[in-house]
């Protein structure tokens, strides 16, 4: 391609520093609580927007359903999530907002443990 001809090029080194500076902004780590905005919601599935992912995260419904969160989320809202995985081998982002929910309610007991 074309494209990558001269990377050398005053254009080319132009992008790379902007490319650069918008991926340092973005701090994801697998195993790391982040926040995602509600995209859409269907029957089965909550898609999230979450900056710094290449793709969207997906919710199965159930998982909110168990932790009672279901009907009271609404697109547009922000959610609590662990990443789990940046890219499976199908190239899908894995997150659990119910194990998010758990680390922050062990995070918590732990800090309440600690201030006795």
């Amino acid at each position: 391609m074309e494209i990558y001809k001269d990377l050398s090029s005053p254009t080319s080194q132009e992008f790379e520093k902007l490319l650069n500076s918008q991926l340092s902004k973005v701090n994801i780590e697998e195993g790391k609580i982040i926040e995602g905005k509600i995209n859409k919601i269907t029957e089965k599935f909550v898609f999230l927007f979450v900056e710094g992912l290449k793709s969207e995260p997906i919710l199965d419904i159930n998982e909110l359903k168990s932790m009672g969160l279901s009907e009271k989320i609404k697109e547009g809202e922000t959610i609590s999530v662990l990443l789990e995985k940046i890219e499976d081998k199908n190239g899908e982002v894995i997150v659990s907002a119910s194990k998010a929910q758990k680390i922050k309610g062990w995070d918590k007991l732990v800090e309440a443990y600690e201030k006795k």
